[in-house]
């Protein structure tokens, strides 16, 4: 919404904070492990230089 453009460093800064949201608003319901696994998943996405076009093809990889 500010006209940035979406880097490798903005999504690095922003992958903890909006983490650390999701965990303020569960509580002891937040899972970290899943949040860690999640995390890493999307950062192997956004780091491709192919789009992947099925975010649950790795998803289904993750549960296997």
């Amino acid at each position: 919404d500010d006209g940035r453009v979406v880097t490798a460093e903005l999504y690095a800064q922003y992958l903890p904070e909006e983490t650390a949201k999701v965990k303020q608003r569960e509580g002891a319901g937040f899972n970290a492990d899943l949040y860690i696994r999640a995390g890493d998943m999307l950062t192997k996405l956004v780091q491709q230089k192919e789009f992947t076009e099925f975010l649950t093809l790795p998803g289904y990889e993750q549960l296997a």
